[in-house]
């Protein structure tokens, strides 16, 4: 097992942050763009409506003594100490991937929400059962969202 944060933790937390994060950006009751037209083209303007701005971001040096494993039931955990090092309070979501070269095998999702200066120790067991243990890369990426 190799553990190493980097473009891989970033690849992954866009493959499984990104869809949650985008969630709401369409038009309520809008239809999908025609090929070759945009959606705006198809929505008159006066239904459009904007979500409101959500503060959210990565959320680089919250996680510490990260450890990852392959158990002897062959599935995989993980555990690290979650900070929030924020002025608010925040909503956190751990993103933890199993990769083999470019290739997602598995992955467990933590949510944790933080006061200012708070931590916690964070944990995902009982994943990626059939990850092999030579090879697989665990990597962690965790984004931030203010609650206030």
């Amino acid at each position: 097992m190799r553990s190493r944060p980097g473009p891989l933790a970033l690849r992954l937390a866009a493959s499984l942050l990104l869809p949650a994060a985008l969630a709401g950006c369409a038009a309520p009751g809008a239809a999908p763009a025609a090929p070759g037209t945009t959606a705006a083209a198809q929505v008159p303007s006066a239904t459009v409506t904007v979500a409101p701005a959500v503060a959210s971001a990565m959320a680089e040096g919250a996680l510490s003594g990260e450890h990852c494993q392959k158990g002897v039931d062959g599935t995989w955990s993980y555990t690290a100490t979650l900070s929030n090092q924020g002025a608010a309070r925040a909503a956190f979501t751990v993103a933890i991937g199993l990769t083999r070269d470019t290739s997602v095998l598995d992955h467990a999702l933590i949510q944790k929400t933080l006061a200012p200066g708070q931590t916690a120790q964070v944990s995902a067991t009982g994943f990626g059962k059939d990850a092999p243990s030579a090879g697989t890369d665990c990597a962690a990426a965790v984004s931030q969202e203010r609650t206030e």
